[in-house]
């Protein structure tokens, strides 16, 4: 279905580069894993409850993010993402069934450092380089969710020395909020304070972040298939475990916009910088729309050293981009554990603690200014 809501010719009060820096700083809100993902093997006993948030982005620190990038502004090369998971589970374990409540938010920004490069001076106010074109392209994801989850345990293996059990897990699910589009733009340096730009964007959305907009914020509604594999073979462990496998929210009058934007009307600051109005061409609708929700996959490989040391290896993927970490659970009673776990990517040391039923994990790649935070509480009984 496709509702018109209008096509205009117009001028927007939300600057179209300072549109894209609050994309790239939505993620801005308080697992060594990066993502947040349903790990049915943890919910051991009857009642099960886990709170857990990662934010993670390559480019800048989270104290510098809503200042002027003056400092802590550490890009990688090529591309830059910016990852934000949450959620929040709580049910019941059940003859092997595991019947459970989540709350979800994912959040998912790609870009290039050439758009990065371009906010940094900006939003610092240093000289542009002149006779220089930028490069602008961001793709942006989201999805916040409430759901039901309904996960058995299938049990092929199990004697003394070698476990094996599959996991099959379907959620169905109420959307609250959606984002999935593109921006495209070039910017051409016209004066040490001054530029010119022209772009465009293809967008749905339940809440429009590039220019101001009122609209009609739908529901959406669909589904999800998870899965676990867990074996065990004497010191050794291998889990795998997938999350939004096939999987969909169908949005019913969703906002869509199509639009170019331009830097016809300027104005400038009191110490000469420019800044924008832009006028923005094109349409808007409600459309009904399939968003495929990304799917999330987690590796992880342990091994039992001694009796109270075990390390761990594994990778998470996530929108095609690869994951790597690594630790160390050092057993240190019976009922305490201590983990120890690195991010490759983002440079994150974790500490956890394990005891009795409880556990708790933080993660942070600086003490003072992190660009990259991770915290889980879970509770068994």
């Amino acid at each position: 279905m496709m509702v018109h809501l209008r096509q205009f010719y117009n001028k927007k009060t939300v600057p179209f580069l300072i549109g894209i820096v609050f994309y790239l700083s939505i993620s801005e809100s308080l697992s060594a894993s990066s993502l947040s993902i349903f790990n049915p093997t943890d919910k051991y006993n009857k009642y099960n409850f886990l709170i857990k948030t990662s934010i993670s982005n390559d480019f800048i620190s989270l104290k510098e993010f809503s200042k002027n990038w003056e400092r802590d502004y550490t890009p990688k090369n090529n591309t830059n993402i910016a990852i934000l998971n949450s959620r929040f589970d709580i049910g019941i374990n059940l003859y092997n069934f595991y019947l459970g409540y989540a709350f979800r938010y994912d959040f998912f920004v790609k870009t290039d450092k050439s758009t990065t490069d371009l906010l940094e001076l900006i939003k610092s106010k240093q000289d542009l380089p002149l006779d220089r074109e930028y490069k602008v392209d961001v793709e942006m994801y989201a999805i916040e969710t409430q759901s039901l989850i309904l996960s058995k345990e299938i049990k092929w293996i199990n004697d003394n020395y070698k476990n094996l059990s599959l996991y099959l897990g379907f959620s169905i699910l109420q959307a609250s909020m959606g984002q999935d589009g593109i921006v495209n733009a070039d910017a051409n340096i016209v004066s040490k304070k001054d530029y010119d730009f022209v772009g465009e964007s293809i967008y749905y959305y339940t809440q429009n972040h590039l220019y101001n907009l009122d609209i009609i914020k739908p529901k959406g509604y669909g589904y999800s298939f998870n899965f676990a594999l867990l074996y065990k073979y004497n010191k050794h462990s291998l889990l795998l475990l997938g999350e939004d496998i096939a999987s969909k929210v169908e949005w019913k009058d969703i906002a869509y916009s199509q639009i170019s934007i331009t830097s016809d009307t300027k104005k400038y600051d009191k110490d000469g910088y420019v800044y924008y109005n832009p006028t923005i061409t094109g349409y808007e609708q409600y459309r009904d729309y399939k968003q495929k929700l990304k799917s999330k996959y987690y590796l992880e490989y342990k091994y039992d050293y001694s009796k109270k040391i075990k390390t761990v290896i594994g990778a998470e993927l996530y929108q095609d981009f690869l994951l790597p970490f690594g630790g160390i659970e050092y057993q240190k009673y019976d009922n305490t554990k201590y983990t120890f776990g690195y991010d490759i990517r983002f440079k994150k040391f974790s500490v956890g603690i394990n005891i009795d039923d409880f556990s708790m994990l933080i993660s942070a790649n600086h003490i003072f200014k992190p660009s990259a935070i991770d915290i889980s509480i879970s509770y068994s009984y």
